[in-house]
């Protein structure tokens, strides 16, 4: 017997048939990406992608011996502005352990405050007695209007055990504000700027970690240079990652062999002859030179007083044995357009008003260029130099030359030793036309430069006889391996703040109070003109670069453009978007569904 099925039913099972195999596909390719991490990063800058000096670095992290641990404080309920900013920290942990071949590890904790105001145990344990994981404090309302304080720990503790040894690190990925509340709206600017140093600090607090052999740096005294204290912030930027000494020569020939570099910065009193001698013979084993120094006297606290000083030359004598090196400090000062307001300072009249500004051409802050031909400052934002010298090739040595900093096009430089006033600028109009052609690449100055390469000795022809047959001499003629030399015409570049107390024992003392001197102009902040620098991040990259140690040195470099919201056009527009997102897809799938069933009833209804 032949059994008829009635075609509705026929279309019914039909139908039936083709939903139950896409729900079933739609299953299958879920389950199929849950065991799959190969994801899709749409945006331009591929901000949820670990970068390719990221990537190179975690490689190298498989033939470590044991593992890496990072546990991040990050987690329980937080405000949707951090948990989005948890979510990214969790992507790029997982993409860590997913290139080191599994040699990083990680877990979240929540540090759970008991709610009373007081940290409880784990919490003094992250705060390490602030040498690790300092807490944020949010102020925000509830649901309820109520006023609320949400501390939470931004940060993370990393672990490493060598040989039985175990390190630890700790990074912070949102920093405290001093002495206050923070607010949801801060956070949001706080979370940005983090975007971009993610990857950075966690790649930074593994290399530590990692690290065999710090190298050493000397930071050389005994002519005037910078004190102790004004260079603790530079210090603080490299401690890290390298050992640092305060070296003085005092004619000793062996002072600098337990160094790889050398930094001298803002020397005012001449060299000897043997100081040179033992600076020029690290310079020919290979030694890695860093100067920071002006060819001129300037007396700012006369400029201050007098709104004008003259300067005078310091000849001592660094400035000659770098003209042999390929490197020219020349004995003029630059004046850029390229400048921000100097408020003055008046001390006899007693005026500390933010109206009493002066445009001032010698306060430099200067975008580097090029950029995109050296490494040491690429994609940095503004370098901050004051009162710097003019830079360029002596043609004296075979090194290879190359321009780190430069100024603007709209620049002039000033005559030898020059007289400065705050009134040099009403020469130059207004705004500044320092030069007829200020557009012109061709007016840009240098401001810091590098040399490389293979050097010939400063003392060839020079060096007394009876000091050269002196066996304990050793004298080198020329360079045994390559080096690399640096000059930046600004002796306080990596100059922070300090304040002197003179004690009853008749001996004055100092102590360093500018610790963001190298993020921030200081002289505008005291007048709450915030005006943010890139000094610490161009120190670090310089140091990286001259000891090649290139870890990390392109990660610091990456930068993630985060563009602003709108806050007030969100709100107008907050109603028309929830409508767009929510009630237009319910609309259209009820408009849907009403004409598929009239199309239905129509094509199916017996007449």
């Amino acid at each position: 017997m032949r059994i008829k099925i009635p075609t509705f039913l026929v279309k019914w099972l039909y139908g039936s048939s083709i939903f139950i195999i896409l729900v079933i596909g739609v299953i299958l390719v879920n389950i199929l990406a849950n065991f799959s991490d190969t994801k899709i990063d749409m945006t331009d800058d591929k901000r949820y992608s670990l970068s390719e000096p990221a990537q190179n670095f975690l490689n190298k992290l498989k033939d470590i011996e044991g593992k890496v641990f990072i546990e991040v404080y990050l987690d329980g309920e937080l405000p949707a502005e951090l948990r989005s900013f948890k979510e990214l920290i969790h992507e790029k942990l997982q993409n860590f352990k997913e290139f080191s071949n599994a040699k990083v590890d990680f877990k979240f904790i929540n540090p759970k405050s008991d709610g009373n105001g007081k940290p409880n145990d784990l919490e003094l344990e992250i705060f390490n007695e602030g040498k690790g994981v300092k807490p944020v404090e949010i102020n925000y309302k509830d649901n309820k209007g109520v006023l609320n304080v949400l501390r939470i720990w931004p940060g993370a503790k990393l672990s490493y055990n060598q040989n039985g040894v175990t390190k630890e690190t700790y990074v912070q990925f949102i920093p405290p504000k001093p002495g206050g509340l923070t607010s949801l709206e801060m956070i949001r600017g706080a979370v940005d700027n983090s975007f971009n140093d993610i990857e950075y600090f966690l790649a930074a607090g593994i290399h530590e970690l990692i690290l065999k052999k710090k190298k050493r740096i000397g930071f050389l005294q005994g002519h005037g240079e910078l004190k102790p204290e004004e260079t603790k912030a530079a210090k603080l930027l490299l401690k890290n990652f390298y050992y640092m000494n305060e070296v003085s020569i005092n004619d000793s020939l062996n002072k600098l062999d337990e160094f790889e570099a050398l930094i001298i910065a803002d020397p005012k009193k001449p060299f000897s002859q043997k100081d040179l001698y033992v600076i020029d013979q690290f310079v020919m084993k290979g030694g890695k030179l860093m100067v920071f120094m002006n060819t001129l006297d300037i007396p700012t606290d006369s400029l201050e007083i007098n709104l004008g000083t003259h300067t005078m030359r310091k000849n001592i004598g660094l400035e000659n044995m770098l003209f042999d090196y390929g490197l020219k400090i020349n004995e003029h000062l630059v004046m850029d357009a390229n400048c921000l307001d100097h408020i003055i300072d008046n001390r006899l009249s007693k005026m500390r008003q933010a109206t009493n500004k002066a445009t001032f051409p010698f306060l430099h802050h200067v975008m580097p260029t090029p950029a995109e031909d050296n490494p040491i400052a690429k994609n940095l934002n503004r370098i901050s130099l004051k009162f710097v010298n003019e830079i360029s090739s002596s043609n004296k040595s075979s090194s290879n030359f190359k321009v780190i900093l430069t100024s603007s096009s709209n620049s002039l430089p000033t005559r030898q030793a020059p007289l400065i006033t705050y009134v040099d600028h009403k020469n130059f109009g207004e705004p500044l036309k320092m030069n007829d052609q200020p557009e012109s690449e061709v007016n840009r100055l240098t401001l810091a430069a590098e040399v490389s390469g293979t050097f010939t000795s400063h003392f060839i022809d020079k060096l007394d006889p009876t000091f050269s047959a002196n066996p304990d001499a050793k004298f080198t003629p020329n360079s045994v391996k390559p080096g690399k030399i640096v000059a930046v015409g600004n002796g306080t570049f990596l100059a922070n703040s300090i304040d002197s107390m003179r004690y009853s024992d008749g001996i004055t003392r100092y102590r360093p109070i500018g610790k963001d001197d190298l993020i921030l102009d200081r002289h505008l902040a005291n007048f709450n003109m915030l005006f943010p620098i890139d000094n610490a991040a161009f120190i670090q990259n310089l140091v990286d670069y001259m000891l090649d140690d290139n870890a990390i040195f392109e990660l610091r470099t990456r930068k993630i453009q985060i563009k602003e919201l709108d806050r007030d056009k969100i709100a107008e527009t907050k109603n028309y978007y929830t409508f767009l997102n929510i009630g237009l897809p319910i609309a259209l799938i009820s408009v849907f569904g009403l004409v598929i069933t009239l199309y239905r009833r129509r094509k199916y209804t017996r007449n």
